[in-house]
This record gives C-alpha cells, structure tokens and sequence, in this order.
C-alpha cells in the first residue's frame, strides 16, 4: 500500500524516520541547555536532590517524544495493511481515504501546541522577575516546551484514530469468528497508550513537588487530563472496531436463527409424517453449533492479556504518585 509523503508537522519532523546518530544528536542537543542551567545553578546533584532531578524531567520528556515518534508512526500503517485483504475498496480508493483522514493543518497543530503552552500558564506561571536570570528562563522555558509538546502529540494522537474510523467505514468482508486482521488496532492502541503512560511515570519521578502538591488545583489540572488520555485514545480506536465487528457478529447469527426456524418446524413435519429427514438434523446441529460459537465471539479486537496491561498501566501512574509520597514522608 503506498503512502503518501508526510504532510503535516509533526510527520515532518517528530515521527519521520531518522538514523541512530541523528537521535542522539538531537536528544543532547535537547539536553544541554538544561545541563548547563544546572551546572550554573549549582544543580548537579542528580541522585539525591530533588531540585536538580526535576531539571531532568522536561528534556527527557522531550526526547522521550522525539525517541518513540518514528517507533510508533509505522505501527498505523500495520493497522491498515492488516485490514487491506478484507477490505472491498481498490488500493486507490483507500489511500485516497487514508489520505485524507490523515491530514491536518498546520494551524491545528500550531493550535494544539498553544493549548499546551495554555496549561503551562495555569500550571507553572512565569518565573518573578529577580530569578529572570538565563538559567531560569531555560528552565521554564523548557517545561513551557515539554507542555507544548505534550499538547501536539496528545491532538496527533486522537486525530490519528480519524484513519481508522474512515478506514472501517469501507465495505469489508467480515469474518465474525476471525478477529485476527483487527488484532493490530488493539495492539497499537495500547503501543499508543503505554507511550503516554511513560511520559507520565517520567514527570511524576523526575519532577519536583512538594508535600501539598495532591492538594493543589493546578497538579491535578495537569495530572487528570494526562492521566486519561491513554484510555481516551485506545477506546476512540475500539469503538468503531466493536462496531464493524458486533455488526457483522449480528448479522451472521441473525442469518443463523432464520435457518433454525426454518429448519426445525421443517424436521418436526417429516417426523410426524415419517418421513426421512436425510441430513437434516446433522445441519441443524452444526448450525447451533455456529449459532453457540457466534453468540460466544468477542467483538472487540483485544485479548486479556492487551486489556489487563491496560488497566494496569493506567494504575501505575497513581501508584507512583503515592509511593513517592509516603517515601518522601515516612522514609526520609
């Protein structure tokens, strides 16, 4: 299936495929204004005190993004590849539709980066103007930018369910017993999902809070809306999915329960006459076995092993949270 070339920022720029060198070349340079704002504040304490590993906390959250970008962009085109045999639609008509599903504005971007810039705003606040000092600024500045990106992947993540959904909405030949070509979605959702769980679990142990941060407004602004957006994402992708495939689940055995009431008075009639009723009775027994298989099918496209890691990874943010807390108040 052919794609078309990138076209919007982020394709351009975060996800689009680099060589090892040129990852490491931009996680340092994503690294270094935060190390030398460290080293001229004296920060550079990174195992025990908190202040110099909150430092951290923005550029490897940074480079964390700039990292998975490329790991996870080819994980929609598997998602889509994999549902290309059952689709009834020319390769043409699904990259067209592909296409543009996947487009976005720059503007939307531009907007989408703002609003975290917004958070950061309610979140962090400017600095007081005697610690407007260069150190200080980088150090706003780069959770301004952490917020800024976490906002632009957060709106390229949920936009990019619009692929799927258009995607789902071709005619298919479903298979109600055969989830294996929508097993991919699932697993790329949760891919997506625990991706935005490891930005979490890095912000909430690098970053610098104190005792009453559970109390206050502004960390649980941040924190809630992050925190949900892993179960928001992997479900805007299994909604649809449940869809097609409880449709086709119901139609299937729909078409199966008419041939039973067909059927049955039909071998209850050359019962009472004697008549021989031939095979009859042997395909009215595989069709209550395809009618028992049916109504036990699942229509959603993960197993419990995807489903347990889920909820288990939207639970260990919260439990980080705690047990940092009562370290800090218990241990030390």
């Amino acid at each position: 299936m052919n794609r078309a070339k990138p076209s919007s920022i982020w394709d351009r720029t975060i996800s689009r495929p680099r060589p090892l060198w040129a990852t490491v070349v931009v996680v340092a340079l994503i690294y270094l204004p935060s190390l030398a704002a460290g080293v001229a504040l004296g920060l550079t304490d990174f195992t025990s005190e908190p202040a110099s590993r909150a430092l951290l906390a923005p550029p490897t959250v940074i480079a964390y993004v700039f990292i998975l970008g490329p790991i996870l962009g080819p994980l929609e085109v598997a998602v889509v590849r994999s549902l290309r045999p059952i689709l009834q639609a020319e390769a043409e008509e699904v990259d067209r539709i592909v296409r543009r599903a996947e487009t976005v504005t720059p503007w939307q971007e531009l907007a989408a980066i703002g609003a975290g810039l917004a958070l950061g705003v309610l979140v962090i606040g400017f600095p007081a103007a005697p610690a407007r000092s260069w150190p200080n600024l980088v150090i706003v500045a780069s959770a301004y930018a952490m917020l800024g990106l976490l906002g632009w992947t957060g709106f390229v993540s949920i936009a990019g369910t619009r692929v799927l959904n258009a995607v789902l909405r071709l005619p298919m030949q479903v298979d109600p017993l055969d989830r294996k070509p929508f097993e991919p979605i699932g697993r790329w959702s949760l891919a997506i999902a625990l991706a935005f769980v490891g930005g979490i679990l890095i912000g909430l142990i690098l970053g610098s809070y104190g005792p009453a941060a559970l109390l206050e407004p502004r960390f649980w602004l941040l924190f809630l809306p992050l925190s949900l957006l892993p179960v928001v994402i992997f479900y805007l992708n299994m909604g649809p999915t449940h869809r097609v495939l409880a449709a086709a689940r119901d139609g299937a055995l729909a078409e199966v329960q008419n041939e039973l009431r067909r059927s049955f008075p039909m071998l209850l009639a050359r019962m009472r006459r004697g008549e021989a009723t031939g095979n009859l009775p042997w395909e009215i027994n595989a069709l209550v076995a395809y009618e028992k298989e049916l109504d036990q099918a699942s229509t959603w496209p993960y197993n419990p092993v995807i489903l347990r890691t889920l909820f288990v990874s939207v639970l260990i943010p919260a439990a980080t949270l705690l047990t940092r807390r009562i370290a800090e108040v218990y241990i030390r």
